[in-house]
């Protein structure tokens, strides 16, 4: 469960990172990722995995990844699978957390 504060500091990084401002959403996020906040892990993985940011490092992205305990719902490879492909779409690169919530 999260508290308020988290959900709060969750939506200004989503917001930095739809703004362009990977780095802000980076260490916003990072701090709640190490925490355990599996949103926030999610994120960390799909800026490591597009290099926004971040260096890009797949391997830091399918750690942050399976920290997020995705396993069971969601396959890491599907997930960055669908990045790839909004970006063969010509997506900018903030439409990966366009739908994020």
């Amino acid at each position: 469960m999260h508290s308020s504060s988290d959900d709060i500091i969750y939506g200004s990084a989503l917001r930095a990172a739809r703004e362009g401002r990977y780095a802000d959403a980076y260490a916003l996020w990072l701090s709640l990722a190490q925490e355990g906040h599996r949103q926030a892990q999610r994120s960390i993985a799909c800026l490591y995995y597009l290099g926004l940011g971040v260096p890009r490092d797949a391997v830091q992205a399918t750690e942050w990844m399976n920290r997020a305990a995705y396993a069971p719902k969601e396959d890491p490879v599907a997930v960055f699978r669908a990045i790839d492909q909004l970006a063969a779409g010509g997506a900018r690169p903030s439409a990966v957390f366009a739908r994020a919530a």
